[in-house]
């Protein structure tokens, strides 16, 4: 792959007829999907997939190509095409690449890529078979597995260099319970970026028991009553509320572009004085958290808005320099 290749070559290649800036993705990532449904497997799925991907920024446009050809002489032809559609200065500095070094340290206990497909099957057929013995009211169950293991490298005309590997677990489980005409359902989630080892303690099969308890209590519960009310939110749903209420309008491609209602609203109050919202990838194992963005740039954390006060948007690199400020290490692929 890219590493045993002349990569500032490829780049100044890219730029050989001007732009601002040069990257070079690539990304390699192993997956697994697994999911039962019925009382027997309906997919049992794997595969890998590779690419690598190179773009030019020349004054607010981008020229952009990808292959799956992860030879070098593929790469320098990738290279030629995009600096076809740049027509500017010429590039005439060096490019000397150097490790960026992230701002955390992901701990992976057991890669999944090294778990037998059997131990896999076994450990989703157990836990839905468990749940079919929480209530004869149960008449559904849908168990789903997934992992993945994502490799990347960035390189660029800056000279940053970085790499991480991502790993991605999860594991669902869905009940459906009927009695009479009332038909409920229960979810139960479990996952993160973490391996293996989240099945550790037979967490698989509580997930699941839980899964057909919540869709039992669904069946037996009251209708709930019409009107004001006051609302107590869970803290595990507070980042889902939080994330379709402010988090995409937070985005700044969306507010520099006028498709956000917190566009030009940096310093202003924008909610309640009890109210902050902090953007954190940093955490250990959350399904969110990760070293590097899809950029390059480590991840931080990133205070939002503090005490009801707007104090920063969530940026990519490209909408981070047309600001004049840093990449918050918002860039995705």
């Amino acid at each position: 792959m890219i590493e045993n290749m002349d990569l500032p070559k490829i780049l100044r290649r890219a730029l050989r007829k001007g732009g601002d800036f040069a990257e070079l993705f690539e990304e390699l990532s192993h997956s697994t999907h697994i999911q039962r449904e019925g009382k027997r497997f309906e997919k049992i799925l794997g595969g890998v997939d590779t690419g690598i991907g190179l773009r030019v920024l020349h004054q607010g446009k981008t020229a952009y190509a990808y292959t799956n050809d992860c030879s070098e002489a593929a790469l320098l032809e990738l290279a030629d095409g995009v600096a076809e559609a740049v027509s500017g200065k010429l590039w005439d500095r060096d490019i000397v690449l150097k490790s960026v070094e992230p701002s955390w340290r992901q701990v992976l206990e057991i890669d999944p890529t090294t778990v037998p497909l059997e131990e896999k099957i076994n450990l989703l057929k157990h836990a839905d078979e468990q749940v079919w013995t929480v209530d004869s009211r149960i008449r559904q169950v849908t168990t789903s597995y997934r992992d993945q293991i994502r490799h990347i490298r960035v390189a660029n005309s800056r000279g940053e260099l970085c790499e991480d590997r991502q790993v991605y677990s999860v594991f669902v489980v869905q009940a459906v319970a009927a009695e009479g005409e009332n038909i409920q359902t229960g979810y139960e989630p479990l996952g993160g970026t973490v391996g293996f080892e989240l099945f550790k303690g037979n967490k698989a099969v509580s997930v699941a028991l839980e899964a057909g308890r919540r869709a039992i209590r669904m069946l037996e519960a009251p209708l709930a009553p019409s009107g004001p009310m006051t609302v107590v939110v869970a803290s595990e749903a507070g980042g889902t509320l939080v994330h379709e209420a402010v988090g995409h309008g937070l985005e700044a491609d969306l507010a520099r572009e006028g498709l956000s209602v917190y566009q030009n609203q940096l310093g202003k109050e924008v909610g309640s004085p009890l109210i902050n919202v902090l953007d954190d990838p940093t955490l250990p194992g959350k399904r969110g958290s990760f070293l590097f963005d899809d950029e390059g740039t480590p991840s931080q954390k990133n205070l939002l808005i503090e005490k009801g006060v707007l104090k920063n948007y969530m940026y990519n690199r490209i909408y981070a320099e047309r600001d004049g400020v840093p990449s918050t290490g918002n860039g995705r692929r």
